[in-house]
């Protein structure tokens, strides 16, 4: 269904104010899923609303890096999964092995109902916990929209993230263009990562359109893990 103007203007606002309660360096992480608890039944009408198309953005990104004919081999964790559109845009594109890591229930629980994962891991990613999947585990790791200013995924926890990944297995963030700030924080940490020989990077870029509501921009990380 197309969006008028004065829905897109009030989605907008929305949004922002959303982002302002949700997002803001006060936020913390309960904050924030309370926040995803009462976002759950209407997430992914919201993005489809204002034309966000992060989860086939980053489903193709990972596809650019395998073969149709491998695909199906291919084993992949979507850490912070949300409602699951990542996994079915990856289903879609002929993988099958897909895991889902998400620490809200609720949106988890959508994902569920729908079958968009083999395997379903309710947890959190942080610097302080250690996760309960293996080393080298998976041929990729997708993480898509699942940066913030606060009270979401850390940049540091992607140190930890990356121990999950196979040698010679992918990296594949999708996220919006963050404060100066806090996108310098994931930089360095994708440097240090990279200095310190774990990962290398295969593309880093920013693009226009992340949602066409707010005029937000996009960025794309990928990296091959060493």
């Amino acid at each position: 269904m197309d969006t008028t103007e004065e829905q897109k203007l009030k989605l907008r606002e929305a949004i922002l104010e959303n982002r302002e309660k949700y997002e803001g360096n006060n936020m913390t992480f309960s904050k924030s899923q309370k926040y995803y608890d009462m976002l759950a039944e209407k997430y992914e009408e919201q993005l489809l609303n204002a034309n966000v198309r992060t989860h086939e953005i980053t489903a193709e990104t990972v596809a650019d890096l395998y073969p149709s004919d491998v695909r199906d081999k291919v084993k992949i964790l979507d850490v912070g999964a949300g409602t699951g559109m990542v996994g079915s845009a990856l289903r879609g594109l002929r993988f099958k092995h897909i895991d889902a890591l998400e620490p809200n229930p609720n949106m988890l629980g959508k994902a569920k109902l729908q079958n968009r994962y083999e395997t379903y891991f309710i947890e959190s990613v942080n610097p302080e916990e250690s996760s309960s999947i293996k080393n080298g585990t998976y041929d990729a790791i997708t993480m898509c929209a699942t940066l913030a200013e606060a009270g979401h995924i850390p940049p540091e926890a992607i140190k930890g993230i990356v121990r999950m990944v196979k040698k010679g297995g992918y990296m594949v963030i999708v996220n919006r263009v963050l404060k100066d700030e806090t996108l310098n924080d994931i930089d360095a940490v994708m440097d240090s990562l990279e200095a310190d020989k774990k990962m290398i990077k295969v593309t880093r870029k920013v693009w226009p359109g992340y949602n066409e509501v707010t005029g937000d921009f996009g960025i794309t990380w990928v990296y091959r893990v060493l």
